[in-house]
């Protein structure tokens, strides 16, 4: 296979790419980041933390957890939905299962994933176990996202998978999260290149158990995260993988992506600052509907009118994300995730109240006032929208006409600097009725993450997380 322009060289005249990420990863330091790196994995670790423990409130989670079988370790790691301890690789995929439960989890549209549901978990849990500090986490979180980001290779194969039915988020993740606990282990560059290519070799999750409506697509995301840790400790025990599992003709590139030139974005290294790419989810919906979900709740709090007044709805849409499986469906709501992936429902509950909260897709299925703007809605796929670019246009009785757009809303709405990241962990938590002093949690591990005040461990820093709990 060789790379994507002339000007390139051969990928048969370069070392192997396991091999070059392997160096990345063993060469990665926290005090080499810049500020804004370091910043933004300590949001991203807020808000997957945040997520993780709110996911104790969502029926299959429970479900999960009340399992007779699910095994449980006194001196294990912490289950961030319920607070019990079990042992790592569980802990892993469990908090992997509960950060994506509610389907809020950050987004890297470079390759179409979740990060924060892949990485977080298996940076953490790992940390947690080796008894690392938050610095060693943070390099992880720092690797972990990057690695993920630079395997998307500018959409290429994030969005190659997507179009062979693979859902990128369980297919590049496992390489992600191994990245990111190869990290925390302080791997060599063999061990990590090792580490990585056992992980793309478990790769995969298909894309049509979010279009049918199905329960079961949290479990990939947990899946992939089990992957990438268990990767990374095979490869410390000296466990190899395949050298060119990547590039190969029959390996990862052409397999998931269908790609038969190597994208030249993987001749480059990972790069660290690429975190501060990702945006946070202000709701819990499919990432696709973000933007006009975003400029409904924003068009409902600038513009005086009654949703019940509503003849029409104009929703201005990227194309992409209006071809996306599931985002089209428009009823009959009987299953919480037909809802989730819905644009029109996104759309129609925030016009009806104003933002999108978990509990409508338990509550509100068949809401009588939704369901009536639902049918109203109209999507216009926009080719040249960016995927944080929405415009929701309602027409009124008696001719009135109003519109919003999402660039009317502040850039940290979804790029949080540290008081929106504050604020959104202290409101999930709110929302699932979590009301310790969470707000000084989140300030106390920023101002942490902005001092280089890490040496905390990972495992104190989560147990203080989890005695949130008893002030309920």
């Amino acid at each position: 296979m060789t790379s994507s322009t002339g000007s390139e060289p051969k990928q048969s005249d370069c070392e192997p790419i396991a091999a070059r990420l392997g160096r990345y990863i063993a060469g990665a330091r926290a005090e080499a980041f810049s500020a804004p790196v370091r910043q933004k994995a300590g949001t991203c670790l807020l808000d997957g933390l945040a997520l993780g423990m709110a996911a104790g409130e969502e029926a299959t989670t429970r479900a999960l957890l009340a399992s007779p079988f699910l095994p449980s370790a006194s001196d294990g790691c912490l289950v961030w939905a319920d607070g019990r301890r079990a042992p790592l690789c569980d802990a892993v995929w469990l908090n992997g299962y509960a950060v994506h439960a509610r389907f809020q989890d950050d987004c890297d549209m470079t390759s179409w994933t979740h990060p924060g549901s892949l990485v977080l978990p298996a940076a953490l849990a790992v940390a947690e176990a080796a008894g690392a500090s938050l610095e060693r986490a943070l390099t992880g979180i720092v690797c972990g996202y990057s690695v993920l980001h630079w395997l998307g290779a500018a959409e290429k194969i994030g969005r190659g998978v997507v179009a062979r039915a693979f859902r990128a988020s369980p297919t590049l993740g496992p390489v992600a999260a191994a990245a990111a606990a190869a990290a925390v282990l302080e791997l060599s560059a063999e061990q990590a290149a090792n580490a990585l290519a056992v992980a793309a070799a478990t790769a995969g999750g298909v894309i049509e158990t979010v279009r049918s409506g199905s329960s079961d697509w949290r479990f990939q995301n947990g899946s992939a995260s089990w992957r990438g840790a268990v990767s990374a400790l095979l490869a410390r025990e000296g466990v190899d993988g395949a050298p060119e599992v990547f590039e190969s003709e029959k390996g990862f590139v052409r397999a998931f992506a269908g790609l038969e030139e190597l994208p030249v974005e993987l001749s480059r290294q990972p790069d660290p600052e690429s975190i501060c790419t990702v945006w946070a989810k202000p709701y819990p919906t499919l990432g696709d509907n973000v933007a006009v979900a975003s400029a409904a709740s924003r068009l409902v709090e600038r513009c005086a009118f009654d949703h019940t007044d509503i003849t029409a709805i104009r929703v201005h849409q990227n194309a992409e994300f209006a071809s996306y499986p599931g985002t089209a469906y428009r009823g009959p709501y009987t299953k919480p995730t037909q809802a989730i992936a819905s644009t029109a429902f996104a759309v129609a509950a925030a016009l009806a109240r104003g933002s999108i909260t978990f509990d409508l897709y338990s509550s509100a299925l068949d809401n009588p006032e939704i369901l009536s703007l639902i049918e109203k809605v109209t999507v216009c796929p926009e080719d040249r929208y960016g995927y944080l670019d929405g415009k929701v246009v309602v027409e009124t009785v008696g001719g009135g006409e109003f519109s919003a757009d999402t660039r009317q809303i502040p850039k940290e709405f979804f790029y949080r600097d540290r008081p929106a990241a504050t604020t959104a962990f202290t409101a999930t938590l709110r929302e699932v009725g979590i009301t310790g002093d969470a707000n000084s949690f989140a300030q106390r591990l920023l101002e942490r993450v902005a001092g280089d005040d890490l040496q905390i461990s990972t495992g104190e820093l989560l147990a203080e997380a989890m005695d949130l709990r008893a002030q309920r």
